[in-house]
């Protein structure tokens, strides 16, 4: 749960009403800044407006007309690492991660001239509280600032200074661009075509015995190459479909594999894997049998 449904929960525990916060939020059409927001967006219109659209051209169409503009900055960051030299680089790309990188760590000193950010609040009551909804919105539009200012700045000379409007347009590129995760597609597009998929192709593990696999131990091994989803491909239980997320991550764990004793890994293939494409294979092969037999018992008799 992200910043925004986490601001929700608070506002109920108050006994305000969210309904009128969410209203709000679409009335006055201010860009919407949140880290990794997609689920977020999905149950937000789930709950206060009632459904979710069957169809998911309408479910951009709606999303569009509710939250004009929307900047993710799981989206941003992604992006934004391929101009970061790579010992320079954050580790990881969670909230808390980030944050901390671009406060105090290797990220603060990326770019000179970079905005002072400061909260005029007490810091024991509103400091590192990770996972509420004050200091999580907080750390949001942090890195927003930051991610904003080092996309823009190597453009003008080093003593400019930017106002809020010129970050803005900064990463005009990157709005209404959601993050999604560990999907055929790192992002969707909410105002045009989504992009085309850069994921790797999915694999194919099983047991060079035939055995039964264990997913646990499958998952142990496989976690080792980065991160994987694992799903049961046979009724038997002696296959598993693999997806990974990266190319880097496929190439180690097809090199990893290689030459194993114990799994044999393969790329998927919708014909020769699919149990629905097997099942259509071999009910026309049964057809095409049949019709033949027809043919022949027919001449046979004439």
């Amino acid at each position: 749960m992200s910043v925004l449904l986490k601001m929700m929960g608070s506002l109920q525990l108050k006994k305000m009403n969210p309904k009128k916060v969410y209203d709000l939020l679409i009335s006055l059409k201010k860009p919407l800044v949140a880290h990794n927001v997609l689920m977020d967006i999905l149950i937000l219109l789930n709950n206060f407006e009632g459904f979710l659209p069957n169809k998911y051209y309408d479910f951009k169409k709606l999303t569009s007309k509710l939250f004009p503009v929307i900047f993710d900055t799981k989206h941003i960051c992604y992006n934004i690492r391929k101009s970061i030299p790579g010992e320079k680089l954050w580790d990881n790309t969670d909230l808390k991660s980030l944050f901390e990188y671009f406060k105090n760590g290797t990220g603060r000193h990326l770019a000179m001239l970079s905005p002072a950010i400061k909260i005029q609040a007490d810091k024991d009551d509103y400091f590192d509280k990770y996972h509420e909804a004050g200091w999580d919105s907080f750390c949001a539009g942090y890195i927003f600032i930051r991610m904003a200012f080092l996309k823009i700045h190597e453009e003008h000379p080093k003593s400019k200074v930017f106002m809020p409007v010129e970050l803005l347009n900064g990463v005009e590129v990157y709005r209404n661009k959601l993050n999604v995760i560990r999907g055929s597609i790192n992002h969707i597009n909410l105002e045009g075509e989504d992009p085309e998929s850069i994921r790797p192709p999915w694999f194919v593990v099983e047991l060079n015995k035939s055995k039964k696999l264990n997913l646990k131990e499958l998952n142990s091994t496989l976690s080792a190459y980065g991160n994987v989803e694992i799903k049961p491909l046979s009724w038997i239980g002696h296959k598993a479909i693999v997806a990974v997320d990266n190319y880097a991550s496929a190439k180690s764990m097809l090199r990893g594999l290689q030459g194993n004793s114990k799994f044999k890994v393969q790329q998927y293939s919708f014909l020769k894997h699919s149990p629905i494409a097997r099942v259509v294979l071999w009910g026309g092969v049964t057809l095409t049998g049949a019709a033949v037999l027809w043919l022949m018992q027919r001449k046979l008799s004439r």
